[in-house]
């Protein structure tokens, strides 16, 4: 990667400038890993709310059951995503 496109990875330093040759590709990987995380953390967070909605509305308990399995799936999706990103990071490069 260019180091301008790795900066963008990056927040601007504390005065505003932008990051000089300061940072490394390693540095950027870990931001870019904490973004994807933070990103299904909202995305975990955004599903609870529909599953719970989505629970509500059901108009059977046959519906509900489904919708509860459904959840539960996509809920260890998610939790499988994340133990991916983190196990990627733990392995040295």
């Amino acid at each position: 990667m260019l180091k301008k496109e790795l900066a963008t990875y990056l927040p601007p330093l504390a005065d505003g400038s932008a990051h000089e040759a300061s940072f490394t590709e390693a540095d950027c990987q870990a931001q870019a890993a904490r973004e994807v995380i933070g990103l299904v953390e909202m995305l975990r967070d955004t599903l609870e709310g529909y599953l719970a909605i989505r629970a509500g509305l059901s108009p059977d308990e046959s519906s509900r059951i489904d919708t509860a399995e459904a959840g539960q799936w996509m809920q260890r999706t998610i939790d499988d995503l994340v133990a991916t990103i983190v196990g990627i990071e733990a392995t040295p490069t």
